[in-house]
């Protein structure tokens, strides 16, 4: 099954980052995963997600602002990785008919 939707961070769509779609436990199927790009994001049908519940990981990273120095590329923008506060509930259910659009309003923590 093809899956697909948005992602927005604290009201606004996420720059990039990846997504993946980890079966729940005692489940026979496999995982998939895809960038996310202006906060969309899109699993195609050939990647084969089966129907039923599966746990969803959000990893992105946003700009400081700050440059540093990266050995390999020189002067680059600094990022860090963003901590969600949904980190641990996201799920989403894959059905074998409907639209299986899955958005994600997340909200970031605050240090």
């Amino acid at each position: 099954m093809g899956v697909s939707g948005m992602v927005t961070v604290d009201g606004k769509p996420l720059d990039n980052g990846v997504i993946s779609f980890q079966p729940k436990a005692g489940t026979l199927t496999h995982s998939a995963g895809t960038g996310i790009q202006a906060g969309a994001y899109e699993i195609g049908a050939d990647k084969g997600l089966k129907p039923g519940e599966y746990q969803v990981r959000i990893q992105a990273f946003r700009k400081t602002g700050r440059m540093v120095e990266d050995p390999q590329f020189g002067q680059v923008e600094e990022t860090v990785p963003v901590d969600f506060q949904e980190a641990r509930s996201l799920l989403a259910t894959v059905s074998a008919s409907g639209d299986n659009r899955f958005d994600f309003d997340l909200h970031s923590k605050t240090p």
